[in-house]
């Protein structure tokens, strides 16, 4: 006996939850299917009896070509009934007299009563055997539907028919699933298990035996797996009894000699037991031939036309945030020779064709320490820490901006990073690190909108910055401020006056509390709002599909998005309205046109976007939360009002614009 109980492929890159659904969903209908079986099964064998017994009983009837073995036998039994032991334990049997009505006593009108009484019968012990879950859910080559094709691959005969498909869809579907993706895994296995299936239909067409278990489509997953991993090494636990010794162990082979030898094996016995497979029922050889066949002619495509190379990887080295770096596998090569010019112009290169590559923005960082020139790669280190931010990942955001300190005497950066780097060191305690941040801000901050403003005020005061009376102060004196935020403004500053501002050292000299910051000489070019209305169709990945008035569907990536801003508009008493725009540009930007993707809540039910939400208003908040998770964007004006706890509300869309954004739509 030789079992298989590992392989050098058994480590996967993350969960293989398509597997292991199957693994639970074939348990848990062996279970379910396992409650009602037994009942099933006494049912049908009573109206078997009932049906068997009137024909012993009765000859001269036809009885449906189903039946005729169990009635030959039946009748068999009869005539040695005096000589047969134990006869009493077959049901029914014991009480069944010798029939004494001969067909000559039998008139024609009887005759065909007693034919449909035993017609009748028969399609009460069909009911019954149907309701069987074997035979309710499996597939009958004779009489078969498309859902049986799916459902007999979930559905199990015992234990071990059960335990030994489990063992197999375990060792060959996880690495398959990791390599493949989970949809087209998901969508394979599948149609392995139903390719194999239609296989035994066209095979057994005449069959009344039902076709059960995962076999055809696990078959398929080992196919697979022999080309895809054809020299990985496959542990065996081997049992052998031989003149009465037993000698055990384990050995490894070649995927391609022990899937091979397999196949080979079950092809042989399927070529053997061909004429008789469809009636006796047992093994399904054939099926577990047509599933090897299908699953290794999908690998060796997918092999010769490089499919995983092409499309499954790189979907998949996105997701899990692994995508090849090649190039920083070469620069670091030539870094270790001493090339660094060479390495960082290779770097600069691969960073404009493909700004998302995280590896390369540190590497080149790093090539740019070790050319004693840290400023040249300052403005690649921050477009890291922009993404640890957005990835939810502040300790190593920091540790970067530390790091980026420890080189450089000054570091510019923009108000929207300042914002969210003070946020996250305020959220990890690091008031100091916070305050010093704020202290800095060199804007022109009278000309910020307002919700910025009360971004950085909060964070000042929260921090206890010395800038706090200089960012807090003019906020609550804004009548154009919302009540909410002015009074959460005011809380927070004496707060931090209670327990003192901080003082934070400039070049040796301390900043005073009440030192104003310095406004630019010159205010900005006056700025508009470039508005695309559009309604939002499906949230699906990292993606929102919308249709854009008069240019049709759109795809709109949620890493384009720099900020989400939500209000409640109350221009028209009878429709009251939440408006919801997607910034693609950065209001720190120097761009006089700020593009806005922008929603209303009268224009689309959010219900279709998140299904599983029946209340329209809560929804839309969930829809909004996920835009704001997805997209990593800043909350505008606050966390709190975008996500409708609760939802500012303003008198028309102009003066949304001019409060939250600061200008208007042009």
């Amino acid at each position: 006996m030789l079992i298989p109980i590992g392989h050098e492929e058994d480590e996967v890159r993350r969960w293989p939850w398509v597997s292991l659904s199957i693994f639970v969903a074939c348990i848990l209908v062996y279970y379910l299917a396992g409650l009602e079986e037994e009942r099933a099964e006494e049912r049908a064998a009573e109206r078997l009896t009932e049906v068997v017994e009137f024909y012993v009983q009765h000859p001269y009837l036809e009885i449906d070509k189903d039946l005729e073995g169990y009635a030959s036998w039946w009748q068999m039994a009869y005539q040695f009934q005096d000589g047969l032991q134990g006869i009493d334990a077959m049901p029914g049997l014991e009480d069944i007299s010798m029939p004494v009505i001969d067909d000559e006593d039998v008139g024609p009108i009887q005759r065909q009563l007693e034919q449909d009484e035993l017609d009748g019968l028969t399609i009460d012990w069909r009911e019954a055997r149907d309701d069987v879950p074997i035979r309710k859910w499996g597939l009958v080559p004779r009489d078969w539907q498309i859902g049986d094709l799916i459902a007999s691959i979930f559905i199990h005969a015992g234990f071990f028919h059960l335990a030994g498909n489990l063992l197999f869809l375990w060792l060959s579907g996880p690495p398959l699933e990791d390599v493949w993706g989970r949809p087209f895994f998901a969508a394979f296995y599948l149609a392995a298990g139903v390719v194999a299936g239609l296989g035994w239909v066209l095979r057994y067409s005449d069959s009344d035996v039902p076709l059960i278990g995962a076999s055809g489509a696990i078959a398929g997953l080992m196919g697979a797996f022999m080309v895809r991993f054809w020299s990985a090494k496959i542990r065996m636990f081997y049992f052998i009894f031989f003149f009465f010794r037993i000698y055990s162990g384990t050995f490894s082979s070649p995927a391609w000699v022990m899937l091979g030898l397999w196949f080979v094996s079950e092809a042989f016995w399927a070529a053997s037991l061909d004429s008789i497979a469809g009636e006796w029922g047992g093994v399904a050889n054939l099926v577990h031939v047509g599933g090897f066949a299908f699953g290794a002619a999908t690998a060796a495509v997918i092999r010769h036309l490089k499919v995983e190379e092409k499309v499954f990887q790189p979907k998949i080295d996105v997701k899990l945030g692994e995508e090849e770096n090649t190039v920083v596998e070469q620069s670091h090569e030539l870094r270790l020779q001493g090339r660094l010019e060479e390495a960082f112009d290779l770097l600069a290169a691969e960073l404009r064709s493909n700004p998302r590559n995280q590896d390369a923005y540190l590497a080149l960082w790093d090539v740019s320490v070790k050319r004693g020139r840290p400023e040249d790669g300052r403005a690649a280190l921050l477009g890291c820490i922009r993404h640890e931010l957005r990835a939810q990942e502040p300790e190593l955001a920091i540790a970067h901006w530390q790091e980026l300190g420890e080189h450089l005497a000054v570091v510019e950066i923009d108000l929207e990073l300042r914002i969210r780097l003070a946020s996250a060191m305020i959220e990890l305690e690091l008031d100091d690190e916070a305050a010093e941040l704020v202290v800095d801000v060199d804007e022109n901050v009278a000309l910020l909108p307002v919700g910025v403003r009360a971004r950085l005020a909060r964070v000042a005061a929260l921090s206890r910055s010395a800038s706090a009376p200089a960012l807090c102060e003019p906020l609550l004196a804004d009548r154009a401020v919302p009540e909410e935020t002015r009074q959460e403004i005011s809380e927070l500053y004496a707060r931090a006056k209670a327990q003192g501002l901080r003082a934070v050292e400039d070049e040796g000299e301390a900043v005073p509390d009440d030192a104003p910051l310095p406004l630019a000489d010159e205010a900005p070019a006056q700025r508009v709002l470039q508005v695309m209305p559009a309604i939002p169709r499906q949230l699906t990945g990292e993606k929102v599909s919308v249709d854009v008035a008069g240019q049709g569907s759109r795809l709109l990536p949620l890493k384009n998005v720099q900020a989400v801003a939500a209000a409640r508009i109350d221009e028209d008493a009878a429709e009251v309205y939440v408006v919801v725009d997607l910034l693609v540009d950065s209001l720190f930007s120097d761009k006089e046109k700020i593009r806005t993707v922008r929603f209303r809540s009268n224009e689309f039910d959010a219900r279709d976007l998140v299904s599983s939400i029946d209340d329209p208003h809560q929804a839309l908040l969930a829809f909004i939360d996920n835009l704001l998770a997805v997209s990593g964007a800043s909350p505008i004006p606050d966390a709190d009002s975008v996500k409708g706890q609760p939802f500012y509300g303003f008198g028309s869309l102009p003066e949304y614009e001019n409060i939250v954004f600061g200008f208007t739509a042009g």
